[in-house]
């Protein structure tokens, strides 16, 4: 990815440098700001962490707190304007929904 760009930069630059014109001095920049990130291998961490069943209540900093609450409204509002709720049983409404036609088209189900 990073060589690419390095070869678009370059051609935009000749390009700039031939036809003096400024309407590509915007993607210039956003490429060399994308050449400029370091590129991340791992996954990023959450931006405030869940409880879970097993380890208990998340301990939550005041940013994380202020996140959470954030994500909380604005799901309600979400779920508010859709009128949509997750059922607690969804993974059982799917499954309902999945087989309901008896079509196998492959996975851990025993065909008939």
């Amino acid at each position: 990815m990073k060589k690419l760009l390095n070869r678009i930069r370059n051609v935009a630059k000749k390009v700039l440098r031939k036809e003096k014109t400024i309407n590509l001095i915007p993607f210039v920049t956003w490429i060399n700001s994308e050449l400029d990130k370091k590129s991340h291998k791992t996954v990023p961490a959450p931006e405030y962490l869940q409880d879970d069943p097993w380890f208990g209540p998340a301990v939550l900093s005041d940013k994380s707190k202020q996140k959470k609450i954030e994500h909380d409204a604005f799901k309600e509002e979400a779920h508010k304007f859709y009128g949509t709720k997750e059922p607690e049983n969804i993974h059982e409404v799917m499954y309902e929904m999945a087989t309901k036609n008896k079509v196998h088209l492959g996975g851990s189900e025993n065909l008939p």
